[in-house]
């Protein structure tokens, strides 16, 4: 169980603050259930997300340590571009890789995406609203993620992932 204070990812929201437990009837039943009372870094809002439930995705944020690590693997992730011909296919393909919650996927769908705008740039051909879309999205949980474990702001993950790959190089 997470205690109060702790950073956690919440589905899809990204880095979370657990604010506290409370005990909560959703269902109307008269029945309490334990909520955790959570709060986006980087969203309004608050959720109030049940303790035990396997369909709600949460996990502890990285640490530094296991973010500089998967930093220091960008140059060697395999990363291949979908060019999947159907738009459906490429969006059940990213959705996929942004639900699992997965860094070193995210990464690695961030890195291919960047290799096919590049390729896409030389071919001076249009990028993608859909690879646009996705790459947005998984950039904005890892670095969500990587500036909580980090302690920096958001603003300067990009920064901190070139200075980190260019003394590394």
């Amino acid at each position: 169980m997470y205690q109060e204070g702790d950073l956690i990812i919440y589905q899809t929201t990204g880095v979370c603050r657990v604010m506290g437990v409370c005990q909560l009837d959703f269902s109307g039943s008269g029945t309490l259930q334990p909520y955790y009372t959570l709060k986006p870094l980087y969203q309004t809002g608050t959720i109030c997300a049940p303790v035990q439930n396997p369909r709600v995705f949460m996990r502890p944020i990285l640490t530094s340590q296991q973010v500089n690590v998967l930093i220091d693997q960008i140059p060697s992730l395999p990363a291949q571009p979908d060019d999947s011909k159907s738009i459906q296919q490429l969006c059940d393909h990213y959705t996929r890789a942004i639900k699992s919650h997965d860094c070193a996927a995210l990464l690695s769908m961030v890195v291919s995406i960047w290799r096919k705008k590049q390729a896409l740039a030389g071919c001076h051909r249009k990028f993608g609203q859909v690879d646009s879309h996705f790459m947005k999205q998984a950039e904005d949980l890892l670095y969500g993620e990587f500036a909580a474990a980090l302690q920096i702001p958001k603003s300067e993950v990009c920064q901190y992932i070139a200075d980190r790959l260019h003394s590394h190089a």
